[in-house]
């Protein structure tokens, strides 16, 4: 997906058109929530292991990082693959 990101990003860029890709993490969602309902334990020792907060992120904070790319602060923003993920990239395993 990153890769297509690019590659479109690229491709569309003389048209004015921005291509981004937004990475997120373990957050608040239907898919998630039931899983961590039914496996609180099992659930934050993964959290531990593959956040650097330790934590789920609120479905807004992902909103916000779309809001930001669909804005004019962004407007030099392209080919972009932004983690949403409580800085589990930042964690050495």
């Amino acid at each position: 997906m990153i890769g297509l990101t690019k590659t479109a990003a690229i491709d569309y860029a003389r048209q004015n058109i921005r291509v981004n890709a937004i990475c997120p993490g373990y957050c608040h969602s239907e898919m998630v929530d039931p899983y961590a309902e039914a496996e609180p334990a099992l659930f934050e020792k993964l959290l531990e292991r593959y956040t650097a907060t330790g934590k789920i992120a609120e479905s807004h904070v992902v909103a916000d990082a779309i809001e930001f790319l669909l804005s004019d602060k962004a407007s030099f923003v392209s080919g972009a693959a932004i983690p949403v993920q409580g800085g589990d990239h930042s964690r050495l395993y």
